[in-house]
């Protein structure tokens, strides 16, 4: 049924793309007004002129019986000039007009009586206008306001978002959900299809080679697709008949940085930070008037501290002495040997020995591993650990980040009627993972732990075609594909990983790892129509989404100490586990009954994660898992903006979203045998008889009871 219907609707695009019904592209610019006289009389049949000296563009219209133009589907761009004749009126020109990405600006004209060779100049100050074409709301940040803003996400342009009203911290666009925003590079999806984190874009995008941004927050129109939340609509800078670059350096280092009340307190110093963002870009011609380019190179080196804590074993549990609070006058629960030294009591191998029903006291292999894996060194004895058998124990370790994004595009005007251009861009970025995880665990372990990559890249190709003075067709196509990989060492233990249950930092970091690869090519194809007081677009967006991924997590996983089926020690007075000074408060006794079980060496607890091929064979534990996701976006809308007068504008269309449910290609997949409601009348019937329920495995929706 599905692949009948993938075929209906890909046999209904192609005819769109046939027909050149195409979507209304985010990524151009417009401009529109009303011609008047004097008196505040329309004026038709008016000639409009639009010249772009920079980029070799010049194109004409009339005014109609209500003295409406408008000009679509421009690039977004400064140096914009308008010209308006009509005979028996002074010629008036609008010098110096800047074009917002994705907004249609209102340059209304008002012409005097005189003669054509008589002129009237005007110079706009290049402010954008208030929009009179639709009910959207939100802003257009130029590329001079973007180079110059003192941010420090300059490689993260959808973070910008948050600078708009309406818009919270948590990346909620007036009230939707965080992962509703929509984020486009000039006209095409480059949204994290993986995480759907709010403000994060599949590939980097660098502040410096975008010609402007432009938000909306809320009245989207019909155009507008994929979520319910706002959309940040990102345009990459074009070439022009004119040389222009950059060269730029942003430094931040630890000269100026002041250390923390805490790290002083420990005698820590400072942690280390040097950041460079440098880079640089050049646009110009390749051919006047026809063909131009522009490159954008950014590159990120970053070395920071990473500070990290860990709990570690006193001198005396290393020595195989247990400690505990004891129940001395004025001693709490909250006793550390630091502060309340007479609080604190310390049992001999040979005491523990006698409180151990086996009779034999410390586990020496788990002693020897201890003193072996674990540093001696404590510099906060009030930190971590439980400050009588563990303290704190704080190092600071190197964390570098390297990350070079490259943008490219190239514009070629065919001829007056055809445009195209060609933008690639390409992020390489590796980063020690201190989010996810720990640069170490120890101090002198081989580091990082882990190195994630990030290998992506994102590649467009626009048509623009005006076919008449009313129809303008636009075609898109691009992929992005994000590629990403979370490598980690595994542990000496691999695939067996060890936790421990007192409070004691574990002697190894995870070994957990996975990676992604999320190629995503999209089309989009439509008509712009031009009809008396109509402007129609009619259009569609398709996507096909995959998703290759690979988890390993099937480790065993072994903890000891207390834990698994008990809790806590037998209180039982002739089993005599815990010392009989030891204090009454709760917090001192669940110490106690933590670390004793673990200086023995009892194991609390087995359990193991497995894999499974689809006969039901398990793997062999740290062989992982390999998944590959396909699911589909289809999207098709029309949409009419009704000049009904002069004065008022009535906007109006319909979108229809096809979102398949996501499937896993090669069978690893499980649908529900046992029907939900069979399953709950079997327990209820049980009950009423006085029976337990056991659900046996299920065959054939088979569902069994046991008395």
């Amino acid at each position: 049924m599905m692949a009948r219907f993938s075929k209906v609707v890909l046999s209904f695009l192609f005819f769109f793309f046939l027909a050149s019904l195409t979507v209304r592209a985010q990524q151009f610019s417009g401009v529109s007004g009303v011609v008047s006289d004097k008196s505040g009389g329309v004026l038709g049949g008016v000639e409009v002129s639009l010249d772009n000296a920079s980029l070799g563009i010049h194109n004409t219209t009339t005014t109609n019986e209500i003295g409406y133009y408008q000009f679509l589907r421009l690039n977004p761009a400064a140096g914009y000039q308008l010209a308006f004749v009509l005979k028996g009126f002074r010629k008036l020109t609008i010098r110096n007009v800047t074009l917002a990405v994705a907004t249609v600006e209102t340059r209304n004209a008002v012409l005097e009586l005189g003669d054509v060779t008589q002129f009237v100049e005007v110079t706009a100050t290049g402010e954008s206008t208030l929009n009179s074409t639709d009910a959207t709301v939100g802003g257009v940040i130029d590329a001079r306001s973007v180079s110059e803003l003192p941010i420090q996400f300059r490689l993260d342009a959808a973070n910008l978002m948050q600078l708009q009203a309406g818009v919270n911290d948590a990346g909620s666009i007036t009230g939707a959900r965080t992962d509703q925003g929509n984020i486009t590079l000039d006209g095409l999806d480059i949204n994290d299809q993986a995480t759907g984190q709010a403000f994060t874009s599949t590939i980097a995008v660098s502040i410096d080679a975008l010609q402007e941004i432009r938000t909306v927050t809320a009245g989207e129109t019909a155009d507008y697709g994929r979520s319910s939340g706002g959309g940040i609509n990102l345009v990459t800078k074009s070439g022009t008949n004119h040389w222009h670059g950059n060269l730029r350096e942003y430094n931040r280092n630890t000269l100026f940085a002041a250390n923390d009340w805490f790290n002083n307190r420990s005698g820590v110093k400072r942690p280390p930070l040097i950041r460079n963002q440098f880079g640089g870009n050049l646009g110009g011609p390749i051919k006047k008037d026809k063909a131009f380019f522009f490159f954008d190179y950014e590159g990120l080196r970053r070395s920071a501290g990473s500070q990290i804590e860990r709990a570690v074993p006193t001198p005396q549990f290393r020595a195989g002495e247990l400690g505990y609070i004891n129940s001395n006058t004025g001693c709490s629960g909250t006793a550390r040997f630091n502060s309340q030294p007479n609080c604190i009591t310390y049992l001999t191998p040979s005491q523990v020995a006698a409180l151990d029903p086996q009779g034999t006291g410390d586990n020496t292999a788990l002693l020897s591993f201890i003193n072996g894996r674990y540093p001696s060194t404590i510099n906060d004895p009030s930190g971590f650990g439980d400050g009588i058998n563990t303290a704190g124990y704080i190092f600071t370790v190197p964390a570098r980040q390297s990350q070079n994004v490259y943008t490219g595009r190239i514009d070629y005007n065919l001829t007056s009627i055809h445009k195209l251009f060609v933008r690639g861009s390409v992020e390489r970025q590796g980063v020690d993972d201190n989010f996810n995880t720990s640069i170490v665990q120890f101090a002198g372990d081989p580091a990082p732990n882990s190195r994630d990559t990030f290998n992506s890249y994102a590649f467009s190709v626009g048509w623009t075609w005006t076919a008449t003075t009313n129809i303008i067709n636009q075609v898109s196509v691009g992929l992005v594909r994000s590629i990403l990989d979370f490598p980690v060492r595994p542990a000496p233990t691999f695939p067996n990983s060890f936790f421990f249950s007192p409070n004691i930092s574990s002697p190894y970091l995870g070994s957990s790892s996975q990676s992604r690869n999320v190629p995503v090519p999209e089309f989009r194809e439509g008509l712009t129509w031009l009809k008396g007081k109509h402007t129609m677009d009619f259009g569609a967006d398709v996507k096909f989404i995959r998703q290759i991924s690979s988890l390993k997590n099937d480790f065993n996983f072994i903890g000891v100490g207390l834990g698994g089926q008990i809790q806590s020690l037998d209180t039982a007075p002739q089993n005599q586990l815990r010392p009989s000074d030891i204090n009454g408060d709760p917090s001192a006794v669940s110490n106690w009954d933590n670390f004793f079980p673990f200086l023995l060496g009892r194991y609390s607890s087995v359990f193991s994660n497995f894999n499974y091929d689809k006969t039901g064979k398990a793997f062999p534990n740290g062989t992982g898992k390999k998944r590959d996701y396909n699911y589909n976006e289809f999207e098709f809308y029309g949409q009419d903006s009704w000049r009904v007068r002069s004065d008022l504008t009535v906007t109006y269309g319909l979108r229809y979203l096809l979102h398949t449910v996501p499937y896993e290609i090669n069978g690893f997949q499980s649908v529900p045998s046992v029907n939900e409601n069979v399953y709950f009348a079997a327990r209820l019937n049980a009950a009423a008889q006085g029976d337990t329920f056991a659900a046996q495995p299920y065959r054939a929706g088979a569902i069994r009871t046991k008395g």
